[in-house]
């Protein structure tokens, strides 16, 4: 890790955000939104699954 990634992190800017394109948000939020959206794609893969089983077996609500 580089000094300039290491004062970054100090800073409490988080290391992703220039690559991301949302510089102006803190670790803290950064990290909260990069959770929340991955929480979101787990929970439509699960209902996704959860609608195909559904049709697939016959009876099954």
């Amino acid at each position: 890790m580089s000094a300039v990634e290491q004062s970054r992190l100090d800073s409490g800017v988080g290391s992703l955000s220039p690559r991301l394109g949302i510089g102006f948000f803190p670790s803290g939020l950064e990290s909260s939104f990069l959770l929340a959206r991955l929480g979101f794609v787990v929970w439509g893969c699960a209902l996704a699954t959860w609608r195909l089983r559904a049709q697939a077996e016959p009876g099954v609500d």
